[in-house]
């Protein structure tokens, strides 16, 4: 079973005292979040990211959010009728090698997101009821002194009996 949801991704945060939309309305960053399954019960956030810089950007490959767990805030409720619950996270320890990386203006990286990894009730949740997660990103610079705009959005895993 494959279920790809599609979210418009709210953008907010500033650039470093730079506005973070440019006058045409679009964000330096583009930020673009699907679900899927790559098995049963295996579900990923499919992260996109494309640069909107004019120039290219050098980044820690460790910043991406597939590369390093605590690169992106996700939280994961399980939605009841009155309010939710959040689901249990881990937190391993994660100590990566710093790598520089250069994104060229346009270009698009990708990768997955394991949600199993961060909350090992996700599937036993998901036979009780929906499961709403939010994200949140923001990509640090190699320079340090500046960030992308901030892309947060949300999506929803329909409850199943599997």
């Amino acid at each position: 079973m494959t279920v790809v949801v599609l979210i418009t991704a709210i953008r907010s945060g500033v650039l470093q005292g730079q506005p973070n939309r440019r006058s045409d309305g679009s964000a330096p960053l583009e930020v673009e979040v699907t679900v899927g399954t790559r098995g049963k019960n295996d579900y990923v956030l499919h992260v996109k990211v494309r640069s909107g810089y004019q120039d290219p950007i050098s980044v820690n490959k460790s910043d991406l959010p597939w590369e390093n767990r605590y690169s992106m805030i996700v939280v994961a409720v399980g939605a009841r009728s009155v309010g939710g619950v959040t689901l249990r996270e881990v937190y391993p320890i994660s100590d990566p090698v710093p790598s520089e990386i250069a994104i060229r203006p346009g270009e698009v990286l990708e990768g997955d997101v394991v949600l199993r990894d961060r909350f090992p009730t996700l599937p036993e949740e998901l036979r009780k009821r929906d499961v709403v997660v939010f994200w949140s990103y923001q990509l640090p610079f190699r320079s340090g002194k500046t960030v992308s705009n901030r892309a947060s959005g949300y999506l929803v895993i329909p409850k199943h009996d599997e």
